[in-house]
């Protein structure tokens, strides 16, 4: 916020009130974010949501960086902090079900914590050396950098179970074979290629099959 500060009073030629507006209207739009991201849940899988928002993130900050006015600063700032929760969210997602122990997630949330703390020194500093425009480019171009292995590892664990045993979405791996896998206790799944169990006919006057079978037949022996 503070480097965004200076971009709207020192570059866009904006009154501190009417940064102070726009940021206002940039936090409900994160609010906004993380309840669109809570509805859309799992529809459009986790690589979409990481790679696609990662990179709309980078053009919205390389579009506030170089705004002259009130348009485009606003709409850098306001979709910035639209889609920063979303992927945030997907992200801690996608670490919860790389580690069920909670590990990665912890990592990411840690990283978030460290890019927030360290985010206004860097963009300070480059600003210092740069200008606003570079800095903008040069974060921008890092954003990009990391989307790359974020997207593969959300791609390459798209189906991936949080569970050892649970049942596969979007292309994981049957739970037989997941459990065969992770050392899952026998018993919990079925086993790979075990034969499936007979269908019963269970009659409604509440007659055993055998027994209803068997009445039938001599029925039909002794009719004249």
């Amino acid at each position: 916020m503070g480097v965004s500060g200076r971009i709207g009073v020192g570059q866009a030629n904006l009154s501190e009130p009417t940064v102070g507006v726009v940021f206002a209207v940039a936090l409900g739009a994160g609010l906004l974010g993380v309840l669109g991201a809570g509805a859309l849940g799992a529809r459009m899988g986790r690589a979409l949501p990481i790679g696609g928002g990662t990179v709309l993130i980078a053009g919205c900050i390389a579009l506030s960086a170089s705004a002259t006015g009130l348009g485009s600063f606003a709409a850098g700032e306001i979709a910035w902090n639209t889609f920063y929760p979303v992927v945030l969210s997907y992200l801690i997602g996608l670490a919860a079900s790389l580690d069920p122990r909670g590990r990665w997630a912890v990592l990411v949330g840690s990283a978030s914590s460290l890019g927030t703390a360290a985010g206004p020194l860097t963009g300070s500093v480059l600003s210092a050396q740069a200008g606003f425009p570079v800095m903008g480019a040069v974060l921008g171009v890092g954003l990009l950098v990391v989307a790359l292995p974020m997207t593969a590892v959300a791609l390459h664990t798209g189906g991936r179970p949080l569970l050892p045993g649970a049942v596969r979405r979007r292309g994981g791996h049957p739970a037989a074979v997941v459990a065969a896998a992770t050392a899952t206790p026998a018993g919990l799944v079925p086993e790979v290629g075990a034969v499936e169990q007979p269908v019963i006919e269970i009659s409604l006057d509440g007659t055993p099959s055998t027994a209803r079978t068997a009445y039938d037949t001599a029925a039909a022996t002794h009719t004249p």
